[in-house]
């Protein structure tokens, strides 16, 4: 008769074997051929395509500010940290599990690599599952190159040790968890949901986890559960180089990125011929503005202004801007979409989005991305976009100006000019956020670049 033991390291195996074949068929199965694609881009656009994907926003990536924090910390083996996944679009996973990711840092802690809660692809307002139960997690290749940050953090902060997955700790006996969060750990909070005093943060947290687990007979290794709000840690707390090059590890995924680079690549195209209607004083100048438009499901009834709302700032702001020349990032309906390009082309505006830019094989791989991994050809676009707009409500909008901020050597939170005109929530001479001037602190103030 088999014992009750050796029938639970069974079942574990199987699961772990089970969670492993469920990995590749969906990496490699539930989608397109990636190689056939790649092959593609490069046969076609091989320059663009290897300079863009070898060069970011920005200047070269630069780890030392990171590796010198590391360095500063102390680090205790076998200390585990496990981060909620994250449910939402790219603008709020991203953060998220770059707080996830900077409080094992500063815990001096291994980390179990943050996953994502998928959202369904008929109503992005629901995750999946959308009511009972925990929501199933999917690993953060969803949305990054897992390689890149592995690497990254490997040279960078070697003092870490990186977990892939909790799967790996199967058969690894542990103490019961312990589970925190920023507000039960008795940090004072501004802005609100983002610490006061960030430097208080390791002490309390001890103190607290000390209250829920007896040091003195404390199972090794240990896990704390952490709770991660999206605006949790000010960003101006870190090193101006910490800061300007932290949320760089989190690189997109590279289809993503190889599908932005073709976007682009067709964008500047565009942009090299004449544009009608441009102001005398701009004649000649060569360009685009991206603008992202934010009017699906799941912002109803929330403070984003509506599509009439949105659509009349943009066009405002392209038609007194040097170009006639716009990109659209929006995954909206197509009616809004319609009608905002032919509101446009009546101000002598052409507006493109990620769909007329990409070739027939190249949107046929699109269509096989979820709508928030599109999102990433967006972003990308955005990044490299001579002017942006956006709106204060969206955290994809504050990610994007902030990264193009910090590219420019502003980091922090702080834009080199703000409140230079009515409905201006930040600009930085090549940003735009509209909104009101006391909302969304704790987005400014709290998203990594």
């Amino acid at each position: 008769m088999i014992s009750s033991t050796r029938v639970s390291s069974l079942l574990k195996i199987l699961v772990a074997f089970v969670i492993f074949i469920w990995s590749l068929w969906y990496f490699e199965f539930a989608t397109p051929d990636y190689r056939k694609v790649v092959g593609h881009f490069k046969s076609e656009k091989a320059d663009h395509l290897d300079h863009y994907l070898q060069h970011e926003v920005g200047a070269p990536f630069d780890g030392e500010a990171i590796a010198a924090l590391c360095a500063n910390r102390t680090w205790t083996k076998g200390l585990i940290f496990h981060c909620d996944a994250v449910p939402g679009g790219i603008g709020e996973v991203r953060n998220a599990h770059l707080n996830c990711i900077r409080f094992a840092m500063e815990a001096g802690a291994e980390l179990i690599l943050p996953e994502v809660v998928k959202r369904n692809e008929k109503d992005i307002s629901i995750t999946i599952p959308p009511s009972k139960g925990t929501p199933r997690s999917i690993p953060l290749d969803y949305y990054y190159d897992r390689q890149h940050l592995n690497q990254t953090l490997s040279r960078f902060c070697p003092q870490m040790t990186l977990i892939q997955s909790i799967d790996e700790l199967y058969n690894t006996p542990m103490g019961n968890p312990v589970t925190i969060s920023v507000a039960n750990v008795g940090m004072d909070m501004v802005n609100g949901s983002m610490m006061k005093s960030p430097e208080t943060w390791r002490e309390k947290y001890q103190q607290f986890v000390d209250t829920k687990s007896d040091a003195k007979i404390r199972t090794w290794p240990f896990r704390v559960i952490l709770s991660v709000d999206t605006y949790v840690w000010p960003t101006a707390y870190d090193s101006p180089g910490f800061v300007s090059s932290f949320g760089r590890i989190l690189r997109f995924r590279e289809d993503a990125r190889i599908l932005s680079a073709s976007a682009v690549s067709a964008m500047q195209q565009h942009a090299l011929k004449p544009q009608e209607g441009q102001p005398p004083e701009y004649q000649g100048m060569q360009g685009f503005v991206g603008v992202h438009l934010r009017t699906e499901k799941d912002i109803w009834n929330t403070e984003f202004p509506p599509y009439e709302e949105q659509a009349a700032y943009y066009l405002d702001f392209i038609t007194k801007s040097p170009y006639r020349l716009a990109y659209l990032a929006t995954g909206d309906t197509t009616g809004n979409v319609t009608a905002f390009k032919e509101k446009a082309r009546g101000m002598n505006v052409t507006v493109f989005t990620k769909n007329d830019l990409l070739d027939l094989q190249e949107r046929d791989y699109l269509a096989s991305l979820s709508w928030d991994q599109q999102a990433l050809i967006d972003y990308e676009v955005l990044l490299r976009a001579d002017l942006t707009a956006g709106i204060s409500a969206s955290s994809f909008t504050w990610n994007v100006a902030l990264r193009r901020a910090a590219a420019a050597g502003y980091v922090g939170g702080e834009p080199p000019a703000s409140n230079v005109a009515e409905h201006v929530r930040w600009w930085d001479g090549t940003s735009l956020i509209v909104g009101n001037d006391d909302k969304n602190m704790d987005m400014q103030m709290g998203i990594w670049p």
